[in-house]
């Protein structure tokens, strides 16, 4: 008997600990108007100070490619790929997916073309897609 309640208390624990891991971050409606030419723009600078990771020195010198398909991130992505590349060494290069062009579609053309992305940030339809294609 004791058994089926702890069972259930450990299932309904994990459950509410996934739904508040999934609203975190979320946010309900826009944070600001993206037409309103007085919005101030403001920056969290990024800080570093905290960073303990001991980098790998063999590694400085590697090139990275991550295909960035969501615009929205863009300049974030670039400026966080600048402070690892003084951290690490390691350069990453952020290459947007351009207007007129699908992520699937830049991907899949990278690929034939034999220089494929490093890392790529896809939908989970394209990562299925590009997964059919490539072991079929």
């Amino acid at each position: 008997m004791m058994k089926g309640i702890g069972t259930k208390a450990i299932k309904i624990g994990v459950m509410m600990v996934t739904a508040v891991l999934m609203l975190t971050g979320c946010r309900f409606g826009f944070a600001s108007d993206p037409d309103d030419p007085n919005e101030v723009v403001q920056e969290e600078p990024i800080d570093t100070s905290v960073d303990t990771f001991e980098y790998d020195a063999s590694l400085s010198g590697t090139k990275i490619t991550l295909l960035n398909s969501k615009a929205e991130i863009q300049v974030a992505l670039t400026k966080m790929a600048e402070e690892y590349e003084k951290k690490s060494g390691v350069h990453v290069e952020v290459m947007p997916v351009t207007d007129g062009d699908s992520p699937y579609t830049k991907v899949v053309s990278m690929y034939n073309s034999g220089t494929p992305p490093t890392m790529a940030i896809l939908d989970t339809t394209d990562v299925i897609a590009l997964a059919e294609e490539k072991s079929g």
